[in-house]
């Protein structure tokens, strides 16, 4: 479900802050981990644009590299400081970050693949952090279509409400 700390587990298990994080619901879309030399992201872009893909589009420099290529498919932007990776990959919320500002069909982005040098990625483990279940049904698509591709979930819960309705709906083998 949001905000239930997945992207904080994540960060607790690669041993650094990585992925962003927040008590709003955070991660937008599917963040893969991977191994990689040196910490790096590369964000991919939905094609065709979605209108209004401004709305989603903080970071003036990734809103340049989508302009440079709009009107055709627009490559990986390529992000060198994981601090900026929020901007590409968080649910941009209004200055009192109450309310979403735009909902996930005018976002441009599409995934982000972020590598790392984690041990635990070192062999081929890939680490995946999703948006919640339960807070908009645009992203609880994203999750319904992406479990088809994983080889195990680890379901992240909070002890309030635990095992109700909703969690049971889930269908990933819980067992």
């Amino acid at each position: 479900k949001f905000s239930t700390g997945k992207s904080s587990l994540i960060n607790a298990l690669l041993g650094d802050e990585v992925l962003p994080d927040s008590l709003n619901p955070c991660t937008a879309y599917i963040n893969e981990v991977t191994y990689g030399d040196e910490p790096k992201a590369a964000v991919s872009f939905k094609n065709p644009l979605p209108p209004n893909w401004e709305l989603w589009v903080q970071d003036e420099q990734v809103k340049a590299h989508i302009l440079q290529h709009a009107g055709g498919q627009v490559p990986d932007y390529i992000v060198d400081d994981l601090d900026a990776l929020a901007d590409c990959v968080t649910i941009p919320y209004d200055e009192d970050e109450e309310e979403p500002i735009a909902t996930l069909d005018n976002s441009p982005f599409a995934k982000a693949v972020i590598y790392y040098p984690s041990e635990l990625c070192k062999n081929g483990i890939e680490i995946i952090d999703s948006p919640g279940l339960d807070e908009a049904k645009d992203r609880t698509e994203i999750v319904d279509k992406y479990l088809n591709k994983v080889d195990a979930v680890i379901y992240v819960m909070t002890n309030i409400a635990t095992g109700g309705d909703s969690d049971k709906e889930i269908n990933v083998g819980i067992c």
